[in-house]
C-alpha cells in the first residue's frame, strides 16, 4: 500500500503530464502561480474573467473537449465546482474532477493557493 506522500507525488506527477494537453480550470491568477510553483505548466483557463459562469462554460467547452477542474475547497469553491461542471457537461465537455477530489480528501487545504505548502508538508518526512 502506498504511503500518502508517495500517492500525492504520483497523482501530482500524473496531472503535471496530463495538463500539458488538457487545460486546468482555476478561479484566478494566484491559483496559477501556486500550481506553477508545484511544477505545472502554463496551460490554464481562469473562471473569474468578469463574464457569467454560463457564458464562460460555453466558451471553455467550445474551445476544449476535455478540461481538468481545480476550484477552491471551501464552501464557495465546492458550489462553483458543482455549477461549472454541470454547465460544461451540458455543453459537451469532459470534465476531470479526480485531482480536485483527491486533494479535497487527502490534503489539508481550503484553497488552491495553499497547495504548495500542503504538498511540501505531506511529502516531507515531517508529516
Amino acid at each position: 500500500m502506498f504511503r500518502l506522500a508517495e500517492k500525492v507525488k504520483s497523482v501530482f506527477d500524473y496531472y503535471k503530464i496530463k495538463s500539458n494537453s488538457i487545460p486546468i480550470i482555476v478561479e484566478g491568477k494566484h491559483d496559477i502561480q501556486s500550481l506553477v510553483l508545484l511544477g505545472f505548466n502554463e496551460n490554464f483557463e481562469i473562471l473569474n474573467r468578469g463574464k457569467s459562469l454560463l457564458s464562460t462554460a460555453e466558451m471553455l467547452a467550445k474551445n476544449h473537449h476535455k478540461l481538468i477542474l481545480l476550484t477552491d475547497f471551501d464552501r464557495k469553491g465546492i458550489l462553483l465546482k458543482i455549477s461549472i461542471t454541470q454547465y460544461l457537461r451540458a455543453y459537451g465537455a469532459n470534465v476531470d474532477l479526480y485531482l480536485w477530489d483527491f486533494i479535497h480528501r487527502f490534503l489539508p487545504v481550503k484553497t488552491v493557493e495553499d497547495l504548495p505548502w500542503a504538498y511540501e508538508l505531506v511529502t516531507s518526512d515531517r508529516y
